[in-house]
């Protein structure tokens, strides 16, 4: 709405307000589609008739993308985004990492959701959006397996996270080299095989 508007004296001033809606910006005033204030209350001296139009937008909103670690977040449209506009949020992992959890959280700080996927949708209230991702590390498989397979040793399996050490230790077998072995190193971000061989040792 706007108010200020009537018949005045030459040289009178004059000011003019404009009132946004609920859910509404104030642009701009116009005169003959000419600019002529940003202010919401203008005020000038009358010297002549004006014709004085007050524009309003909708108001809009962003959606930040927090940075976090092992991973990117993404989302679109993320700048002058009108409420009800659905928006698409992307979690990308980095090598050897899973996602957790994918939440947003408006300007009061409440949670809106969390969810395990690494894409997402929600629709933009009217309100600032904050996005946020958690990635942990994945974990892979290391299997182990021992020949010759008369010796009836079961195979060795077990997961362990990205970047883990691990140090598994062979059984000993007896009249077999060698004695005794282990298979060491650290988790890559995939699935391990080995083999462990051994061979008969000769009778003396």
């Amino acid at each position: 709405t706007t108010s200020g508007g009537g018949t005045f004296t030459h040289g009178q001033s004059c000011t003019v307000h404009a009132i946004p809606a609920s859910g509404y910006n104030f642009v701009n005033w116009t005169e003959n589609v000419a600019v002529v204030s940003t202010e919401a209350k203008y005020t000038f001296n009358i010297v002549s008739d004006r014709n004085l139009v007050a524009h309003f937008a909708p108001k809009t909103y962003s959606v930040t993308c927090l940075v976090v670690e092992h991973g990117v977040v993404s989302a679109a449209p993320n700048a002058n985004v009108l409420p009800n506009t659905e928006i698409t949020v992307t979690a990308t992992p980095s090598e050897g990492y899973k996602l957790n959890n994918l939440y947003y959280y408006t300007t009061d700080a409440q949670v809106t959701t969390t969810i395990d996927m690494i894409t997402m949708k929600f629709v933009m209230p009217s309100a600032d959006v904050t996005v946020c991702a958690e990635f942990v590390k994945e974990q892979y498989a290391l299997r182990i397996h021992y020949l010759p397979s008369e010796l009836n040793i079961p195979d060795y399996s077990e997961r362990f996270d990205f970047e883990a050490e691990y140090n598994i230790e062979s059984p000993a077998v007896t009249g077999y080299t060698p004695d005794h072995t282990s298979v060491t190193g650290t988790m890559p971000a995939e699935a391990i095989k080995s083999e462990v061989i051994r061979l008969s040792r000769p009778s003396l």
